[in-house]
């Protein structure tokens, strides 16, 4: 017997028996293999930290608009599009009923329901009607343009809880929470039939088919029940569903019954041949859930906020909506399918434009994060700086990257063009600002009159003068012509994050960490107004270059408008609310209409300058974003995140005309005795003692701290970078290998290293673990695979330590070479594993053939070592060997075909799945005899099936290889030459002898 002793330090083993058994004959062999089992608590996997170079395909890459109505600060109870989709109508916690115009987002009408209290409601076919179910047991009819009901229906017990239309309006099915089903004639508004228990408990959904055939109820208990019309006759009930059932949608021919569940499923249902079709797992409750106007493509919605778009007649998910929307009710479709409509359990309702992605290009060129960006003030020119140490000026209607400039130990926090774009500011953390030459590149100034580093810097919009702010408190005018300092101040009590000149060039302001705003004038730098607000550091701030009006921005997640013009004892700030973390940059169009702004929350939003209403949300960033610009003409905005790309995206043409912001401009005559600290009735905190930054207030909403890194715009001092995402894992990884008893974490243990292979295919380490977790399920064929692909894997020595790099690949080569090795196996031997589970129980598992004949080429270990996530290790996890083996073909013929990685959208095959099966035969291939180059007696040669890509092999050290392929007419190819040509039966066994 070959025996292998896999054990942990403690008390976890695993014995590996491989008996080879011959008729009355067993030979024994001895091989002792060491492998650290481990455990380790569960932990938070970390949110993606690093500035690493994206692999996104840009074709992949949608940025969406969103608009946000708010009805107050309980879950919104449902919300749809009227039948033109002119007008939003929601129904809020309150019972009121809300009609808002569609395009602008302004409130129109709000009807409130009074004693009816109404629960739920659906709208009439022909937009005009609302109707709705209350408390009081009544269904109501509400004429949207006015605010009276037109019509009562009474014959419910208890609250309603879901209502139904036919497609024609003159039939309204109605359920309540005791079960009980109404058919109603709306032409008369009398009652049709009743059905009483038509569900153990409340009824949760109803819809009727499209023909007007039957209809359909939903309930609590899981159930979905076919009746006929109009008697309400049982016809059929349908159980698969585990919980509560939210919707029943039929298709727009209504052959199909859709059905969601809080069990996390979608239902497929032939409801006249009275079985389910298919059932699509979407694994998290579902909360909402909507057919779109064609075709078998929907909108599903989780408890947890994620938003998908589905293709139910696959079963996959297309594309993410939002991930995080917030918790949600419902959502439905717009009549053309362009537009889903959202009710949030925040109170909101939010509109996601489903049309056209924003996005138009990408700009690649820097090697980490952008952290400032301007446009040139005419023609499409973009100026950037990176935490690579880079400023490129890109023309961005061409795409391409006209200028790129290594600045040395200059690291740029903040770069803005000259009035002419002929030369370029940038402020440095190595106490300077320089001025550049535009076209050459060469250093023309050096300003260095600062005591820490410079963090922003703005040109005079007319004079030769510069502007700078910095960590040491302080801001400094600068002459141009002689590189002298004109003025300075120690303007704030902590360091300053921004500065800017106002339009026309007579005042400028700076913004402090010590959460104040002080306005200047210029050029006599007197302290004209101190305008307190904000709660935290503020960071970023924009003058209105059609009227006086300043918009500042904070860490607070707040973005405050003032008006500059307004009498000193009234003023206070139109407070813009909406980000959910720290706002990062400003901008406004230069007509003043409206402000852009960016956020660490991954949105930017368009707000409305005149009243602060925010316009719309555009979704599509997966990282922070830290800096915007808009060009000249406000066609286009570019914006940059924590990666080294810059996104180029289209202005939203479908805006609401805009208010224009009519104030008198006699900023000009603001003296400097009028100095006054304007307070936005904020309860302020005490300086005493405060640094600039609480690092636990630049902490994502998810909990997930960002690395030092990613804060660098904020610290008072330059630090190191710190790992990427994969770096965080791998170390994690490393931990985890370290520990001595890996039972208990098994699970957690396989999840972190296919996290790791999902971004470093080639780690060893990754596949180290897959071999323990795998071995303690007793999941061989994933065992196996790892084994084979790590035989092209590399260990990085600088992030793991948990064990020598010799002893790992030996450990790995044991596995191929020994354990899986067919040599031992030849002639009709079996091979078992003896193994010893973590409470200590020994059993016997043969190894599977799929683990032992299933070769991989080559090519496909290649492939899967250098691009990720090019196959879905979680596809070959604990599956039939029959289905690994058809997964295994399916999937190299794939990947040797093309290098498209899949999306990172891409739900795993579940264990359930199938598919195509690929019939065998059995391929014993003798090369002993062969005259080609051999490696310690292994030989390579060549495959090829039909008209199909040629895959190489490698025989074992016997000259040998025993293959399960599928079958068919292969050519193989021994060296240069074409050898044999041969044909593989199923189950066939077919012996071929190369001499």
């Amino acid at each position: 017997m070959f025996s292998a002793l896999l054990h942990d330090n403690d008390r976890t083993g695993i014995n590996v028996a491989l008996g080879l058994i011959f008729s009355k004959r067993m030979i024994f062999l001895g091989l002792a293999l060491l492998v650290l089992f481990l455990y380790v608590p569960e932990l938070p996997m970390a949110q993606d930290q690093g500035t690493e170079k994206t692999t996104e395909s840009e074709d992949k890459i949608n940025y969406l608009l969103t608009q946000t109505l708010r009805l107050g600060e309980n879950p919104v109870r449902e919300a749809f599009f009227s039948a033109d989709s002119m007008q939003i109508i929601a129904l809020g916690h309150n019972h009121n009923i809300e009609i808002f115009q569609s395009q602008t987002g302004k409130r129109q009408r709000v009807i409130p329901t009074q004693e009816h209290q109404a629960l739920t409601m659906i709208l009439h076919p022909g937009g005009r009607v609302a109707v709705t179910g209350g408390r009081d047991d009544t269904v109501r009819l509400w004429d949207t343009s006015s605010t009276l009901a037109q019509g009562v229906l009474r014959g419910h017990l208890d609250d309603l809880s879901s209502l139904s239309m036919d497609t024609s309006g003159d039939l309204l099915l109605s359920g309540s929470l005791d079960g009980t089903l109404i058919l109603w004639n709306m032409k008369n508004q009398e009652l049709i039939s009743t059905r009483e228990e038509a569900h153990k408990g409340e009824i949760s959904s109803l819809v009727f088919q499209p023909s007007g055939i039957l209809a359909v109820s939903a309930g609590q208990d899981g159930k979905v029940k076919l009746w006929s019309l109009p008697e309400l006759e049982p016809i059929h009930t349908f159980s698969k569903h585990r919980k509560r059932v939210t919707h029943t949608k039929f298709t727009v021919r209504g052959d199909k019954l859709l059905t969601s569940s809080m069990d996390g499923t979608i239902g497929i249902w032939d409801w006249e041949k009275k079985r389910q079709l298919n059932e699509v797992a979407v694994k998290q409750p579902i909360s909402g859930f909507d057919l779109a106007p064609e075709g078998l493509e929907g909108v599903v919605a989780t408890k947890r906020g994620a938003i998908r778009i589905w293709d139910f007649e696959k079963g996959i998910p297309l594309r993410d909506v939002q991930a995080n929307a917030g918790e949600l009710e419902h959502v439905h479709f717009d009549s053309s399918g362009g537009r889903v409509i959202g009710a949030l359990a925040d109170g909101h309702v939010q509109v996601w434009e489903l049309g056209d992605s924003l996005y138009l290009k990408s700009l690649k060129g820097h090697e980490r994060s952008v952290e400032s960006l301007d446009f040139a003030q005419e023609g499409n020119y973009l100026i950037s700086s990176s935490s690579d140490k880079s400023v490129r000026i890109w023309d961005v209607e061409k795409g391409l990257q006209v200028r790129s400039y290594d600045l040395g130990n200059h690291r740029v926090q903040s770069v803005r063009f000259g009035p002419a774009a002929e030369t370029f500011a940038t402020a440095g953390s190595d106490s300077s600002a320089g001025i550049w030459d535009t076209e050459s590149g060469q250093r023309l100034k050096t300003l260095a009159q600062h005591k820490g580093k410079v963090n922003s810097v703005d040109f005079h919009p007319h004079e030769k003068v510069l502007l700078s702010g910095g960590s040491d408190r302080q801001w400094m005018l600068w002459d141009l012509e002689n590189e002298t300092v004109i003025l300075k101040n120690l303007a704030h009590e902590d360091q300053i994050m921004q500065v800017r000149f106002s339009e026309n060039g007579k005042m400028f302001a700076t913004a402090g960490s010590d959460r104040v705003v002080h306005l200047w004038n210029y050029p006599g730098g007197e302290r004209l107004l101190s305008l307190k607000g904000h709660r935290k550091a503020v960071v970023a701030i924009a003058f209105n270059p059609k009227t006086p009006m300043l918009a500042t921005a904070s860490q607070d997640m707040s973005i405050l408008l003032w008006d500059l013009n307004e009498p000193l004892s009234l003023r206070q700030p139109k407070r813009l609310e909406g980000h959910n973390y720290i706002v990062s940059g400003l901008d406004f169009t230069i007509d003043g209409k409206a402000l852009l702004s960016v956020s660490r929350d991954k949105t930017a939003r368009l707000w409305e300058s005149a009243s602060g209403k925010m316009l719309r949300i555009i979704h599509g960033e997966n990282r922070a974003l830290l800096s915007a610009s808009m060009n000249f003409d406000n066609t286009l905005i570019a914006v940059s995140n924590l990666g080294p790309e810059i996104k180029i995206l289209s202005y939203p043409d479908d805006l609401p005309k805009l208010i224009s912001v009519e104030l008198p401009d006699n900023s000009t005559g603001m003296e400097s005795e009028e100095i006054e600290t304007i307070s936005a009735g904020v309860t302020e905190a005490s300086n005493e003692n405060e640094t600039s930054v609480d690092e636990g207030d630049l902490t994502e909403a998810e909990k997930k701290p960002l690395t030092r890194e990613q804060l660098q715009v904020y610290m008072t001092e330059p630090k190191k970078a710190k790992s990427k995402r994969h770096e965080g894992l791998q170390q994690k990884l490393n931990l985890m290998l370290k520990e001595q008893d890996s039972c208990d974490v098994k699970d957690h243990m396989k999840k972190l290293a296919m996290m790791v292979l999902d971004l470093k295919p080639n780690d060893l380490a990754a596949y180290h673990a897959l071999i323990k977790a795998g071995a303690l399920m007793g999941d061989f064929n994933l065992v196996n695979l790892a084994a084979q692909v790590s035989s092209m894997a590399t260990l990085d020595t600088k992030l793991y330590d948990y064990q020598k790099e010799n002893d790992i690949t030996g450990l790995m080569a044991s596995w191929r070479e020994e354990v899986f090795n067919p040599v031992y196996h030849r002639g009709g031997a079996n091979a078992r594993l003896r193994i010893k589970d973590c409470e200590g129980n020994e059993k016997t598992l043969n190894i599977p053939d799929s683990a032992l004949y299933v070769r991989l080429p080559q090519e496909f270990l290649d492939k899967l070592t250098t691009v990720p996530k090019i196959i879905e290790f979680r596809d070959f996890s604990d599956i039939s060997n029959e289905e690994f083996r058809n997964r295994i073909y399916h999937e190299t013929e794939r990947v040797i075909s093309g290098t498209t990685p899949y999306p990172t959208s891409r739900l795993p095959l579940q264990k359930t799945d199938q598919v195509p099966n690929h019939e065998t035969g059995l391929l014993m291939l003798d090369l002993k005899a062969a005259k080609v180059w051999k490696d310690r007696g292994r030989s390579e040669f060549q495959l090829r099936q039909g008209k199909k890509t040629w895959q190489t092999f490698i025989t074992d050290g016997d000259g040998m290889a025993v293959m399960q392929l599928p079958i068919g007419k292969y050519y193989i190819r021994v060296g240069a030459f074409l050898e044999k040509t041969f044909f593989l039966g199923k189950d066939k066994e077919l012996k071929l002898n190369i001499r």
